[in-house]
């Protein structure tokens, strides 16, 4: 996707609305929100720019860490279907 075709959708849509990632992973979908967007030159001659959109979870840290309450819920959650923990 291009910057320009981004902005063409987003330009349909109510400039006050608010706006939510999810990360679909199975069938499983996770909130997400932005936490940066980083525009980079090109490296060499002959490339393209590159624009870098990081999202992290909901409600995290910069570095993606939760709360405490919400490590210990992601925890338990984890030991009950047997995924491993993402905090190791």
């Amino acid at each position: 996707m291009k910057p320009e075709e981004l902005i063409d959708c987003l330009k349909q849509c109510d400039p006050q609305a608010h706006i939510l990632f999810y990360n679909l992973e199975g069938y499983d979908l996770q909130c997400r929100e932005l936490e940066s967007i980083i525009e980079f030159p090109p490296a060499c001659e002959g490339e393209e720019a590159t624009i870098e959109i990081t999202i992290k979870p909901e409600g995290s840290d910069e570095g993606g860490s939760f709360d405490e309450e919400e490590q210990i819920l992601s925890l338990s959650e984890n030991a009950m279907t047997g995924k491993p923990s993402p905090f190791n």
